[in-house]
C-alpha cells in the first residue's frame, strides 16, 4: 500500500435543505486515503456514510470543505466533471446490484464499457478477461440477472464497477443481501482486489465481520468520524 493519498478531505461539511430546516449530513469531516488502500466505514443509519460515498463519487457536490479525488478537486467540478470522474477515476457496487434486466451479464459490463469510452472496438482487455475469470463468472456472462444467483449478481456489478479500470471502488453495503456464503466469496473477491490489482477500495458496511476484512475500519456517527 503507497503512503500516497489518493482521497484527501479536510472539514468536509454537506448541509440539506428539508423544507424550511438545515441538516447536517456532514459536520467537519476529515480524511485520508491512501493508494492501495482498503477502508472500511462502519456506522448507523444516518451517520453519514452514504452521503460521504456520495461526494467522494461525485453524485452530490460537497457544501464547503476540501476534497480532493486522485487528481481532482471536487470543489471546483462542474455537474460535467463530476460525470466525467464517474466514469473514469470511481466504480459503484451497490447492495441491491442495480443490474438492468433485459441485458445479459456481458451487455450489462459492455454498457458500462461504453459509457465509459472504453467500447469494445478497443480491443480486447486480458487484463479484464483475467478478473472474470478471478470472478468465477466467465461462463455465465451470456444470461440475464433472473437466472443468475445473488452472489452471481453481485460479482457481475463488480465486474461491471471495474471495467474502466477505475482508481477507486466505491462498494456501499455489497453483502447486504446475500447469504453468509456468498457474502464471504464477494468479500474474498474485493480483498484479492485490492491485492493482487492494488484497487483502492471502500466499503461501507453494518457488518463487523465484513469490515474485518478491510486494512483499517473508521466509524462514523452523527456526519462525524470518531476518534
Amino acid at each position: 500500500m503507497s503512503s500516497e493519498s489518493i482521497i484527501l478531505i479536510r472539514n468536509l461539511r454537506k448541509v440539506y435543505r428539508v423544507g424550511e430546516v438545515d441538516v447536517e449530513a456532514l459536520r467537519g469531516v476529515d480524511l485520508d486515503v491512501p493508494k492501495g488502500e482498503f477502508l472500511s466505514i462502519i456506522g448507523p443509519s444516518g451517520s453519514g456514510k452514504s452521503t460521504l460515498f456520495n461526494i467522494i463519487g461525485g453524485l452530490t457536490p460537497p457544501t464547503s470543505g476540501q476534497v480532493r479525488v486522485g487528481q481532482e478537486d471536487l470543489a471546483t467540478l462542474t455537474d460535467a466533471g463530476r460525470t466525467r470522474l464517474r466514469k473514469r477515476t470511481v466504480g459503484f457496487v451497490f447492495q441491491k446490484f442495480n443490474l438492468l434486466p433485459n441485458l445479459t451479464a456481458r451487455d450489462n459490463i459492455d454498457l458500462a464499457r461504453f459509457l465509459g469510452g472504453r467500447a469494445a472496438k478497443n480491443g480486447p482487455d486480458p487484463e479484464f478477461e483475467n478478473v472474470l475469470k478471478l470472478l468465477g463468472i466467465a461462463n455465465r456472462l451470456d444470461h440475464r440477472p433472473n437466472a443468475l444467483s445473488g452472489g452471481e449478481q453481485q460479482r457481475v456489478a463488480v465486474a461491471r464497477a471495474i471495467v474502466n479500470h477505475p482508481s477507486i471502488l466505491l462498494a456501499d453495503e455489497p453483502t447486504g443481501n446475500l447469504d453468509s456464503v456468498n457474502s464471504a466469496a464477494v468479500l474474498d473477491i474485493l480483498k484479492d482486489l485490492n491485492k493482487r490489482l492494488g484497487q483502492t477500495v471502500l466499503m461501507i458496511t453494518h457488518n463487523p465481520e465484513a469490515a474485518a476484512y478491510a486494512d483499517r475500519t473508521i466509524h462514523m456517527r452523527d456526519g462525524r468520524i470518531d476518534a
